[in-house]
């Protein structure tokens, strides 16, 4: 498996970190079926700190971001 993780604070008003994954599994975060508290833990987690996040798949890997405005309450 390959995982790339980028992180950006550009001018120091936002935070972004991006993980890439190279989809040797096949992952849904919308499917709420699927057992585990992952992908609520990573949701309610995001929401503490007032992130935004998103899930993006592509035929080859899966792409997680999430970001934040640092002018936002922490």
């Amino acid at each position: 498996d390959i995982v790339d993780m980028e992180i950006l604070v550009p001018g120091g008003e936002s935070f972004q970190m991006t993980i890439i994954d190279d989809g040797q599994t096949r992952f849904d975060p919308g499917d709420d079926s699927a057992k585990g508290r992952g992908i609520p833990n990573i949701r309610s987690r995001a929401s503490l700190i007032h992130a935004q996040i998103s899930w993006q798949r592509q035929e080859a890997g899966t792409t997680f971001i999430l970001s934040k405005d640092t002018k936002a309450k922490a």
